[in-house]
């Protein structure tokens, strides 16, 4: 008899991104070979309780009966903590380990870490709940153009960000980022193309694997996360970007991914102006598994899709 793996996929967890990772794990539960594997559907709810197909159970015990977890959470359970848990029971998982997945979520120390690597960013100011003086705001507003973007320090969702142009707006935008969150960034805004480069570990014979550079137009004005674009974008592939541009994106994202000491597959999203200057926004290393989504269309374009991205997955964290 042919043991089948005993993969546990994980999803919801506290927070706003709970839907988003509830469709997410769904997505994965639905295309995983129940041939190859014994599958347990375990959803974290938003007060942090455990369920086994809708059962009621205690992590440990969930945890003594499984050999590998398929991480599809978002928000407060995947920066760090749940990986903490895993590692803490010798369980092997899909995506990064513990302090990178905890340092990848901090918009702020991210930025350091591409500063600290040689990699343009937007310029940046933190702004910290505990301290926080409106005359920083103004002190910002004096010395970064206009406009502003103002967001949350810790948050994979597109909830607090806005666009400031005036300093009653920036200062209005961060304060009420203050009355959900502990940390505002407010960075530069960069006018140019929005691109989104993705890399996988391991994969067609190469340590990381770069998907093509794809242009993203969408109705907004401003970069959203991608989880949130729905159908309201249009992808260019190929973008009419140079070839050195595109090369210079890949090695980008190469960088960024090793910097942060990343683990399977993330993506980065950059900025290019007219004068052809690159810009990376963020860095984000949770995959958005749905139909229609921004990362569906990349694989595909680069002659894969989404089940072959989570067996990939799936067979890394077999070998990590």
């Amino acid at each position: 008899m042919i043991y089948k793996l005993k993969v546990a996929v994980l999803r919801g967890g506290p927070g706003l991104e709970y839907e988003s990772s509830m469709n997410a794990g769904s997505y994965v539960l639905k295309n995983l070979s129940s041939e190859k594997y014994v599958v347990y559907d375990v959803s974290i709810s938003r007060n942090g309780d455990w369920f086994l197909n809708g059962i009621s159970i205690s992590p440990e015990k969930l945890l003594g009966r499984i050999d590998l977890v398929f991480n599809a959470l978002k928000g407060e359970y995947s920066r760090g903590k749940i990986q903490r848990m895993l590692d803490d029971f010798g369980i092997p998982y899909t995506g990064s380990k513990t302090l990178a997945s905890a340092l990848a979520t901090n918009k702020f120390l991210t930025k350091k870490v591409y500063q600290d690597s040689g990699i343009k960013t937007p310029y940046h100011a933190l702004f910290r709940k505990e301290d926080y003086d409106r005359k920083k705001a103004h002190q910002v507003f004096r010395e970064m153009p206009a406009p502003f973007i103002v967001k949350p320090v810790n948050t994979d969702v597109s909830f607090g960000v806005g666009l400031a142009y005036t300093l009653e707006e920036l200062i209005n935008l961060i304060e009420g980022n203050f009355e959900s969150f502990d940390m505002v960034l407010v960075e530069e805004y960069i006018r140019g193309k929005e691109v989104v480069c993705g890399v996988i570990d391991n994969f067609r014979e190469t340590k990381n694997y770069t998907f093509l550079p794809t242009e993203i137009k969408k109705n907004k004005s401003f970069l959203c996360n991608l989880s949130k674009l729905n159908n309201d974008f249009e992808l260019i592939i190929p973008t009419d970007l140079s070839y050195d541009q595109k090369e210079k994106i890949k090695k980008i994202t190469i960088d960024a991914h090793n910097a942060l000491d990343l683990g399977h597959y993330s993506h980065s999203d950059f900025i290019v102006t007219n004068k052809g200057e690159i810009y990376l926004l963020e860095t984000n290393f949770i995959p958005d598994i749905q139909e229609g989504s921004v990362l569906e269309k990349i694989l595909e374009a680069s002659g894969t899709n989404l089940l072959e991205f989570i067996e990939h997955l799936i067979q890394s964290a077999r070998k990590y």
